[in-house]
């Protein structure tokens, strides 16, 4: 037993300092959930085999078709039916997300399964290496959790989400270590507020947030309602109308007022509706957290009119998410709380680099 121990030891040693071996599940017995961000979990439609027969082919002869990421036919020859599929209209009462493909189901992959996270467009796969690769290759145990990225603002999506997100989690024997990536961070974390603290101490050991908008950002403003490479290859209309664009709106606690830059009565109407989505990210979650964000000079912090002309300031942040925002869990006063900042990253880029991994093999195998 005596030496069983030692030779433990000495492998949580050498996965610390970052030896490439493969024993990680010898180590840790902790599964890790993986939850991505915006764009980073597969969309995919249920159609019939042959479409023609749509109203009288059996259930067993659907297939499906990938809807996100988009292929260069999809944003090109059949863009009309692939913005139709991906723009969500809401209701005018509860404003709620009301789907007009409703004769298709478009869904994500089930939870866990490697397959279902895929953050580069099939038509940039060939230039940029996908971020998720190495975390999903490099722990055994790891559990991604695909979620659809345009439903994340509807009351009803995210019942459902984390019923089915509880069940999960209490499947497994031990308490779990989440990795969030920005918007899957807001996600994770209002899952979090919404459990007492009984339930959050017997099933979740720790949470790392990596990049996480927790005050939002002012990129997703200039996204959907300026041309951008982004909005033109998918379109502002339905970035605008993304659940998780409504989602990481810049907050009014720590950023100005853009109704005079741009049109936001629509998108203040959904947020004033589901405030408490809002709220939430100002409140701890109230388990050992790690607040993991990248440092680098050149981030839009703001928008200001110069010659009435909208014009971005930039500042110190990830790129994508301004500082500010990025630090918002300091007003969490939370004790159980650690902030780690990694310089020379990009808000994606940070996947890329030595020491994010360091401090998550750490958080793992202590």
């Amino acid at each position: 037993m005596g030496k069983f121990m030692h030779l433990q030891n000495i492998l949580k040693f050498l996965i610390i300092c970052g030896f490439n071996i493969n024993a990680y599940n010898m180590v840790s017995n902790n599964p890790i959930l993986f939850l991505p961000g915006i764009g980073g979990s597969k969309l995919v439609k249920s159609i019939p085999a042959e479409s023609i027969l749509a109203e009288s082919i059996s259930t067993e002869l659907k297939t499906t078709k990938n809807i996100w990421p988009p292929t260069i036919f999809d944003i090109t020859f059949n863009r009309n039916e692939w913005i139709n599929d991906m723009k969500i209209n809401y209701n005018e009462n509860d404003f709620e997300p009301q789907i007009f493909s409703s004769k298709y189901n478009i869904s994500t992959l089930e939870f866990g399964d490697k397959q279902s996270l895929n953050y580069i467009p099939s038509i940039l796969s060939n230039f940029i290496k996908n971020p998720f690769e190495k975390i999903l290759n490099r722990y055994k145990n790891i559990h991604p959790i695909p979620y659809d990225f345009r439903l994340v603002y509807s009351d009803l999506y995210l019942d459902t989400f984390y019923k089915k997100l509880t069940s999960y989690i209490e499947s497994f024997n031990e308490p779990i270590i989440a990795i969030t990536f920005s918007c899957g961070g807001i996600l994770f974390h209002n899952f979090l507020c919404s459990k007492d603290i009984h339930w959050k101490n017997k099933h979740i050991k720790s949470v790392i947030n990596i990049n996480v908008p927790f005050g939002g950002t002012v990129e997703s403003l200039i996204h959907s309602n300026t041309d951008t490479i982004l909005s033109k290859i998918i379109n502002k209309d339905v970035i605008k109308s993304l659940g998780c664009s409504i989602l990481i709106q810049p907050n009014e606690k720590i950023f100005a007022d853009y109704s005079n830059i741009f049109k936001l009565d629509l998108i203040k109407k959904i947020r004033n509706k589901k405030k408490h989505l809002i709220l939430n990210l100002f409140r701890s979650n109230n388990v050992n957290t790690k607040i993991i964000y990248s440092s680098i000079k050149k981030t839009p912090i703001d928008i200001k009119l110069i010659n009435d002309k909208p014009t971005i300031i930039y500042g110190d942040g990830d790129g994508s998410v301004g500082l500010q925002s990025l630090l918002v869990p300091k007003m969490w006063n939370q004790k159980n709380i650690n902030f780690i900042k990694i310089e020379n990253y990009s808000h994606v880029e940070i996947f890329f680099s030595k020491e994010l991994f360091d401090i998550i093999d750490a958080e793992i195998y202590q």
